[in-house]
C-alpha cells in the first residue's frame, strides 16, 4: 500500500515537470528564453532518479534548446556592447576633433585643452579603442608634448624673471637705507 502511494506520487512529480518540458519543448531557441528552459531543466534536476524514468519527454532537448539560447544572448549582448564601443569612440573623437580645431599649435595656451583631449582619450574602454581614430591620438600627443615644452620653458624664465625681480628689490632696500 505504501509503496503504491510512493509510486503514485513519484508519477504525480514527474507528471509536473512532463508538463513543464511539453510547453516549451516545441519552442525555438531564443535570447529572451533563456530563464524558461532554465527552470525547466532546474525542475528536472530536482527530480529523483524513479521520479525521472516516469518522464515521457526528453530533456536533452531543453538543454540543447538552453545553449543554443545561451549562445543567443551573449552573440546580442556582444552586439550591444559593440555598438556602445562605436558611440564612445565616435563621441571622443568628435570631442577631440573639435579640441584640435582650435588648438592647432603645441604651446602653453593650449596645455589645458590638449591635456583635456588626453584624458578623453584615456577614459575611453580597450573595446572602445578599437574604433578611435589612432592619428587622432598622435596628433594630439605630438602637440601636448610641444605644448608641456612650451610651458616648462616658460615656467623657467618666469623664474628668472622673478630671482631677478627678488634681486632688484634687494638692490633697491640695500640702496633706500
Amino acid at each position: 500500500m505504501i509503496e503504491e502511494e510512493v509510486r503514485q506520487k513519484d508519477m504525480s512529480e514527474a507528471k509536473k515537470v512532463d508538463d513543464a518540458i511539453a510547453e516549451v519543448i516545441k519552442l525555438s531557441a531564443d535570447k529572451d528564453r533563456v530563464f524558461a528552459f532554465q527552470e525547466v531543466i532546474s525542475k528536472y534536476s530536482n527530480l529523483t532518479e524513479t521520479q525521472k524514468s516516469y518522464l515521457q519527454n526528453d530533456i536533452s532537448v531543453i538543454q540543447k534548446l538552453l545553449k543554443d539560447s545561451i549562445k543567443l544572448k551573449e552573440e546580442y549582448e556582444k552586439k550591444l556592447q559593440d555598438e556602445k564601443n562605436k558611440k564612445s569612440a565616435s563621441e571622443a573623437s568628435e570631442t577631440i576633433k573639435s579640441i584640435l580645431a582650435i588648438a592647432t599649435v603645441g604651446n602653453e595656451s593650449n596645455l589645458k585643452e590638449l591635456r583635456r583631449a588626453r584624458k578623453i582619450y584615456d577614459s575611453l574602454s580597450r573595446d572602445a579603442l578599437t574604433y578611435f581614430d589612432n592619428s587622432l591620438i598622435t596628433k594630439i600627443n605630438k602637440l601636448l608634448k610641444s605644448a608641456e615644452a612650451d610651458y616648462e620653458e616658460k615656467q623657467r624664465i618666469r623664474g628668472y624673471k622673478s630671482a631677478a625681480k627678488k634681486a632688484e628689490d634687494e638692490v633697491e632696500s640695500i640702496i633706500s637705507y
